[in-house]
């Protein structure tokens, strides 16, 4: 039942938008074009269930991220966590800057995976 395609994208959205919101964290505040992003993007996530949108909503509102884990980097394929990646990198330099916490975090993320 969890093997399915179906399952695997959801999980594969779920870790990807956990990441970009300790992206949009990673310089510790999430700007309004972030947040505004990040809630839309959340908010249009038709497979999921109200509770699990909370628990991302909730990681946008934390003060303090938990640490991130092996767990949090898993993709369904390498291909995937590699798209990943590339978009984290498009995310952090869409203001024209990938800051150092930011290419830090991205570098961890990377670690993570492997």
């Amino acid at each position: 039942l969890f093997k399915t395609k179906k399952h695997k994208a959801k999980e594969d959205k779920k870790n990807e938008i956990k990441l970009m919101i300790y992206l949009s964290k990673a310089d510790l505040v999430i700007e309004d074009e972030e947040k505004s992003f990040l809630a839309d993007k959340i908010s249009s996530l038709d497979d999921f269930t109200a509770s699990e949108k909370q628990v991302l909503f909730d990681l946008m509102n934390m003060q303090d991220l938990p640490v991130l884990t092996a767990d949090d980097v898993i993709f369904s394929t390498p291909e995937k966590g590699e798209e990943v990646i590339a978009d984290l990198i498009k995310l952090a330099s869409a203001d024209g800057d990938l800051e150092p916490r930011e290419q830090k975090l991205i570098d961890e993320i990377n670690s993570l995976m492997k």
